[in-house]
């Protein structure tokens, strides 16, 4: 989005890294380019914002927290994936694209405070999606979880960068409960655009099951994975993946057999089902009834809460009152007592 008659004043045309373009056309009058700071920005000589003269007053803000949101994506990330290039922000009469290196949004200039911090989460989003759209790019619409679902789970990391664990289990788990579970995110190779993203949970089941994963391998272990997976030459840029890529990587890395658990949670519309059975004076039995693959449990008893695997037989535990079961919501899941 170029205003016309400062056109060839400006050199910000250039592409350093051949991918598929696809041209993106915003008319507007009285559109003008904002350059808000002299300096380079994370290396980057050029951060632009096209705006109405008319929102000229809200630029800065704009700006300012384009600058912390790439400070937090960097982080999880990696270098932001143009850094030869520029930072662009276009506003529009829609809710947003990420088209590659000038990310289109749109939310009225209204934020959410998060722990006295403005945030908005459609100007995040799409900026996300640079490095999980354009950067790390999934081979075919099948696998499109992996764009729209890692780009979601962004905003959690954002939350918790901004307001703490507070913040990021609240998003988690509004997540949560915005899974249909209509239909598994991953149906299979050559699906249709509208096959996969009807019903939305490649966004918020995508992010959450991001989050399952965490639990399952560990921070220690899920953390530099996630960002080796959007850093790798292998994964990045002309080199396409799909699921099965992603599985494998966090399986190398964990020296687990993950494709149990990705299978479960992508390509089925499976949860959890767990049985809780008293079975004697104080003692239950707690048993996964659809087992696919030991995973580990944070259960509560007697006051405390400790984290045990559950086996295919299941687990014997004492307990005054009947245990509960991953109540801080790391799972898709039931539970059921008998």
């Amino acid at each position: 989005m170029l205003p016309i008659k400062k056109t060839s004043q400006l050199i910000i045309g250039k592409r350093t890294i051949p991918s598929a373009i696809i041209v993106f056309y915003s008319i507007s009058a009285n559109t003008q380019l904002l350059k808000m700071s002299t300096q380079p920005f994370l290396e980057i000589k050029y951060l632009l914002y096209y705006v109405l003269d008319v929102d000229t007053m809200h630029a800065k803000k704009v700006i300012e927290t384009k600058k912390r949101d790439s400070r937090i994506l960097e982080k999880y990330f990696g270098e932001y994936p143009w850094v030869k290039e520029k930072i662009g922000i276009a506003e529009v009469p829609n809710s947003g694209m990420e088209h590659q290196t000038m990310i289109t949004f749109d939310n009225k200039f209204q934020y959410k405070s998060i722990a006295g911090q403005e945030y908005s989460a459609n100007l995040f989003h799409e900026y996300a999606h640079e490095w999980w759209a354009n950067k790390v790019t999934n081979r075919d619409w099948a696998h499109m979880w992996i764009q729209e679902g890692i780009a979601t789970y962004a905003e959690a990391l954002a939350m918790y960068e901004i307001g703490g664990q507070h913040a990021y289990d609240e998003i988690i788990s509004g997540h949560r409960r915005g899974v249909k579970n209509k239909k598994a995110m991953v149906l299979g190779d050559e699906v249709t655009e509208e096959e996969v993203y009807s019903g939305g949970d490649i966004y918020g089941k995508g992010s959450f099951f991001m989050h399952s994963l965490r639990y399952v391998i560990g921070d220690d272990v899920f953390l530099p994975t996630l960002k080796k997976l959007s850093t790798d030459p292998q994964y990045t840029y002309d080199h396409f993946v799909t699921t099965k890529d992603v599985e494998q990587l966090f399986s190398a890395a964990s020296s687990k057999d993950l494709a149990p658990f990705f299978n479960f949670y992508l390509k089925t519309t499976n949860v959890l089902d767990i049985a809780v059975k008293e079975i004697g004076y104080q003692k239950y039995q707690v048993k996964v009834n659809n087992y696919f693959m030991q995973l580990p449990f944070e259960i509560s008893m007697n006051g405390k809460t400790t984290r045990m695997e559950i086996p295919a037989e299941g687990i014997i535990v004492n307990s005054v009152l009947p245990p509960q079961v991953d109540s801080k919501g790391f799972y898709l899941k039931k539970v059921i007592y008998l």
